[in-house]
């Protein structure tokens, strides 16, 4: 039986709600094209090299998403999956770059009213258990921009080492953090 990223799922503590929440990873429907939209706020826009800047562009975003669902398990080099807490779309995570049995690197994207609050740890560590199984990885890479500070700490929270400052070729010069 495969397993289906449904069945990667954690409770955890959510801000001042004392009931366990429930974070789920699935795969991301175009019902969640306005959230993911709106989730690419000016402060997170600003680590992304290239982010939607209309609801016309979110959308095609999605459905390049919704078309590498497609591609057969064994031959993808990307998935994404929407973060989902109660039925809210919290944000989205996607393991990309995926040289199958070798290597993969993942991005992730919180909305902004769940920041701060350790989904993004949450859903790494969810991401990161399914990606090995499922795609039998040896490694998995994280990159931020240097100034990222936040998601750096995620990363290392979700058990991620720091690896290198890379910077990176061509007209603009960027530095970026390692992580794997």
């Amino acid at each position: 039986m495969e397993e289906k990223p449904e069945d990667f799922r954690h409770f955890f503590k959510f801000g001042a709600i004392t009931r366990p929440m429930e974070i789920i990873l699935r795969h991301i429907t175009k019902e969640d094209t306005e959230a993911y939209f709106k989730a690419h706020d000016e402060d997170a826009a600003k680590f992304f090299a290239t982010y939607p800047t209309t609801m016309e562009e979110a959308a095609k975003e999605v459905q390049e998403i919704l078309d590498a669902y497609e591609v057969p398990k064994e031959k993808r080099t990307k998935e994404t999956f929407a973060i989902d807490i109660g039925g809210m779309f919290a944000g989205f995570i996607a393991i990309h770059h995926i040289v199958r049995g070798k290597e993969g690197t993942t991005g992730s994207l919180v909305a902004p009213e769940f920041r701060g609050r350790g989904v993004g740890t949450q859903a790494h560590k969810l991401l990161l258990a399914y990606a090995f199984k499922t795609y039998k990885l040896k490694k998995i890479y994280g990159r931020t921009k240097l100034a990222n500070k936040a998601s750096q700490r995620m990363l290392e929270k979700s058990g991620y080492k720091y690896e290198k400052t890379i910077e990176t070729e061509g007209g603009k010069k960027k530095l970026y953090v390692v992580f794997s």
